[in-house]
């Protein structure tokens, strides 16, 4: 069993803005969606904690601090989510986002330019 895991990360890109269509019913990631994943690997590989397993099942905690700016007020947090838990995903943290069994959002006020501050534990399956 993996000690749970307590990161921080960039302001997620809404999950609005993560795909462009490009004509011809082709979808690829956005410029926006690029950067974060750019960034945000850089920041999860600056911080310390062990990958969890294939057969981890996992809950996970997102307390999403928006950008202290007049035109973020009020975000949805679940159009959120989806950018952190594919980030975690692509940085090897988890194996897949479907390992998590449980998601709690949690609105944490504002602060710069905005962050996610996310826990990650097994499930007590006992």
């Amino acid at each position: 069993m993996n000690p749970p895991v307590v990161l921080q990360l960039p302001f997620p890109p809404s999950v609005n803005a993560l795909w462009r269509f490009v004509g011809m019913g082709k979808v690829k990631l956005s410029h926006e969606a690029r950067k974060y994943r750019h960034d945000g690997l850089k920041v999860l590989n600056g911080q310390e904690w062990q990958p969890f397993g294939a057969e981890a099942r996992l809950k996970v905690a997102l307390k999403i601090v928006e950008p202290d700016a007049p035109h973020w007020r009020g975000v949805d947090l679940d159009n959120h989510s989806k950018a952190v838990l594919d980030l975690l995903q692509q940085g090897g943290v988890i194996v897949n986002d479907a390992q998590f069994d449980r998601v709690t959002l949690i609105r944490g006020g504002r602060s710069g330019t905005g962050y996610v501050l996310v826990h990650i534990a097994e499930l007590d399956t006992g």
